[in-house]
C-alpha cells in the first residue's frame, strides 16, 4: 500500500497484487522501494519495486551472494543510498531467532548489494538479533538482541569495527530500534 503525507485512513492505494507476498523494507528517494517478494515470474528475490501508473509494478531484481541460499529481512538503506544494513538468515524457512546481521555497499543504478561483512551472530545462534538501522548518518547501526536473556540495544562503530550496549538497564526489554532517539 502507498500513501501521501498528510493522507487520511482509506485514501491509500494498492501497489501490488495481492496475491503476490511482497514485504517492503525501505525506501529511496527517486520512490523506488527494496522489498522481498515471491514474483511469479522471477521467484523470491529482494527487488526494487517501482510504481507504476495503470500499470503492473515493476520489479527489477537486486544481485547480492547471499539470496539463493537465504532470505534478507528488516534491510535499512543507509541516508546516502550508498549502504544497507540487514538481517540474514539461511534457508528458506521463516524464523525469528537466529538472522545474522550484516552491512553492506549497496548501488541502486546497478541494483547490487556487495562487500557484505557480519556485524553480529555471525554463527546464527538461535537467539534474537534485529531490526539493524542505521545512526549517526551512516557511521553507526543500532540492533537488539536478545542474548543476555532481554533484547538489549547495541551500537556497531563502523569505523572502528566495535560493539557496545547502549541500553541503560540490562533488565529492561528493548526491541525495534529506530535511530532518531538511538541513547548513543
Amino acid at each position: 500500500m502507498q500513501s501521501k503525507v498528510g493522507g487520511k485512513p482509506g485514501e491509500e492505494v494498492a501497489i501490488t497484487d495481492d496475491r503476490i507476498h511482497t514485504w517492503a523494507h525501505s525506501c529511496l528517494t527517486d520512490g523506488r522501494i527494496v522489498v522481498n517478494s515471491s514474483h511469479p515470474a522471477q521467484g523470491f528475490g529482494v527487488f526494487l519495486l517501482t510504481r507504476r501508473a495503470a500499470a503492473n509494478p515493476l520489479y527489477e531484481r537486486i544481485q547480492c551472494e547471499l539470496v539463493p541460499k537465504g532470505e534478507l529481512h528488516r534491510l535499512s538503506v543507509s541516508p546516502s543510498e550508498e549502504k544497507v544494513c540487514f538481517e540474514y538468515l539461511v534457508g528458506h524457512k521463516f524464523q525469528e531467532p537466529g538472522h545474522t546481521l550484516y552491512i553492506a555497499d549497496f548501488d541502486a543504478q546497478q541494483r547490487t548489494i556487495t562487500n557484505v561483512k557480519v556485524i553480529a551472530n555471525q554463527p546464527g545462534k538461535p537467539i534474537w538479533f534485529a531490526y539493524p538501522r542505521w545512526i549517526d548518518g551512516e557511521s553507526a547501526v543500532v540492533y537488539h538482541s536478545g542474548e543476555t536473556g532481554k533484547n538489549q540495544l547495541y551500537v556497531y562503530r563502523l569505523e572502528d569495527g566495535s560493539t557496545r550496549r547502549v541500553s541503560t538497564n540490562p533488565n529492561a526489554d528493548y526491541r525495534y530500534p529506530h535511530g532518531e532517539a538511538a541513547p548513543c
